[in-house]
């Protein structure tokens, strides 16, 4: 290992140990309530209306909560989430109206492929085309199946995307 390689871990190694003495707050997942029927896709809870475990008294919640938001503005935290979500949501509208307005193109091309396979074959079989130009016509007819598979294929996904961002599964 050469000086600067040597210089670049150095530099490395306090850089992380730095981090590992400021510990950054940047998510903070904490389940409060083992009672909510609410069975939100974030949440680990098993949703009972009776726990058998109480739940954290006010008294000791309330300090914990001081004790965070000394690390963090909980403002700020919202705001983010909320403008993630809204991105999320966004990209996937678009996802799947990109996919909407492929499939006509997509469709339409493979109907006049399929047409035009069927034609060369016709010449080929009337000794006026060669195998090669039917091989070459089934070839663009197959590639452009295939793009209809892949746009069917995204606008699947752009769906699940758009389920996921609206809070209706997990990932």
């Amino acid at each position: 290992m050469d000086v600067r390689q040597q210089q670049q871990l150095e530099r490395t190694r306090e850089y992380v140990e730095q981090l590992r003495r400021e510990h950054p707050l940047r998510d903070l997942f904490w389940e409060c309530t083992l009672r909510c029927n609410m069975a939100c896709r974030h949440c680990g809870s098993d949703c009972l209306k009776e726990s058998m475990v109480p739940d954290i008294p006010l008294s000791d919640f309330l300090p914990v909560l001081d004790e965070v938001s000394a690390h963090c503005d909980p403002r700020e935290v919202m705001v983010q989430t909320v403008i993630d979500v809204g991105s999320q949501v966004n990209e996937a509208l678009a996802d799947c109206q990109a996919a909407v307005e492929k499939h006509d193109y997509y469709h339409r091309q493979v109907e006049v492929l399929k047409d035009a396979y069927k034609g060369t074959h016709e010449l080929m079989d009337n000794g006026k085309a060669s195998y090669l130009e039917v091989l070459t016509a089934q070839e663009s007819l197959l590639n452009a199946q295939l793009n209809e598979a892949v746009n069917m294929y995204n606008g699947a996904q752009g769906i699940i995307a758009l389920y996921i961002a609206l809070g209706g599964a997990t990932r």
